[in-house]
């Protein structure tokens, strides 16, 4: 197993999103044995690129997560942790990067555990993710790109207010795209 150093991912260069219901943070060395059990298929398919994960792998990519906070790059990822039990639930990515390179655009994605859905906490870490956004960054629009079949995701697309504006074909994946604007702050 690969170990990264400690940081403290409560204090900056790292942002803590809150509501009543859920905290987002960035991930710490001692989350990834959570983040590999929430792990389950839909996971694998539409996030992992059909790979199931290993403690190592999880390890070293919350390593790189760290890296993409303290050396200012493109990708924000947070954990989603139930306020009230400080469970971790789910993840939220921001990424100014994936699109075409243009930072006034922002890929969006996200992954509630199974045990966990159903209960809006994907729409919740959305829309702070986005308010976040609206005030930290350049971006301006909040892209989601999902499968046809991610049931769960185009739920949650519509419940925060994304609209549908077309499919698209990337690394040879029909992706449905969705919108909304951040200038809103995506507050609801």
């Amino acid at each position: 197993m690969t170990l990264h150093a400690e940081h403290d991912v409560l204090r900056e260069p790292f942002a803590v999103l809150r509501d009543e219901v859920v905290v987002l943070h960035c991930l710490r060395p001692q989350d990834a044995e959570a983040h590999l059990a929430g792990e389950d298929e839909g996971q694998v398919r539409w996030l992992n690129e059909g790979h199931h994960s290993t403690l190592e792998r999880v390890s070293a990519w919350i390593g790189e997560n760290h890296g993409e906070w303290t050396d200012d790059g493109p990708r924000r990822h947070f954990g989603i942790f139930d306020r009230a039990t400080k469970t971790l639930v789910g993840g939220v990515e921001a990424n100014l990067g994936l699109l075409d390179g243009a930072p006034e655009r922002v890929n969006l994605s996200y992954a509630v555990f199974p045990a966990w859905r159903g209960r809006g906490l994907a729409a919740r870490a959305v829309l702070l993710v986005g308010h976040w956004l609206a005030d930290r960054t350049p971006a301006r629009t909040a892209v989601l790109r999902i499968e046809p079949g991610n049931d769960h995701s185009h739920r949650v697309a519509v419940a925060c207010g994304f609209t549908r504006t077309g499919v698209v074909l990337a690394d040879e994946v029909e992706f449905v795209c969705y919108e909304r604007s951040l200038k809103d702050e995506m507050s609801g």
